[in-house]
């Protein structure tokens, strides 16, 4: 998720670099109840879980973004 002020100079972003897939796959595990309740596709939602190594860099380009700024 990011965001950017309309008006002044503030931004941000919201990610968790520290959830791999089996941190994601433990979570569904536990909300998998409330998921179903709400008509979702379980098997859908597991297909969709992968590692994602790109998301250790996301916070140094960040940073590096931000200081240009």
């Amino acid at each position: 998720m990011g965001l950017r002020h309309r008006e002044h100079a503030i931004e941000g972003v919201q990610f968790h670099p520290e959830f791999d897939a089996a941190a994601i796959r433990h979570y569904i595990d536990m909300r998998e109840a409330d998921l179903l309740k709400e008509g979702c596709d379980m098997a859908g939602i597991r297909a969709t879980v992968c590692d994602t190594p790109e998301s250790a860099s996301l916070l140094e380009k960040f940073v590096q973004y931000c200081r240009k700024r």
